[in-house]
């Protein structure tokens, strides 16, 4: 399995920042250089691709089902529907 970083503008609810991958700002340079940084520093390419490959573990189908099904719960607790 391959666990390479994402290098991507302005969407921190995928990637958390130096963590999962690097998010920087709309720019072409900014961009290049952040991949730029990966390609040269290997242990840090491995380290953001195995954090997102574990972050990604929050998007199963079963995880995904479990969250909604407790929201559900909760909305109906606080409508009154649970009583």
């Amino acid at each position: 399995m391959y666990t390479l970083p994402a290098v991507l503008t302005t969407t921190r609810e995928v990637v958390d920042d130096g963590v999962t991958g690097l998010v920087r700002p709309t720019d072409a340079d900014a961009l290049a250089a952040a991949t730029a940084s990966l390609i040269a520093d290997p242990v840090a390419r491995r380290k953001l691709g195995d954090a997102a490959i574990e972050h990604t573990r929050r998007f199963t189908t079963d995880a995904l089902a479990a969250a909604h099904l407790e929201l559900y719960r909760q909305l109906l607790e606080g409508a009154g529907g649970g009583r």
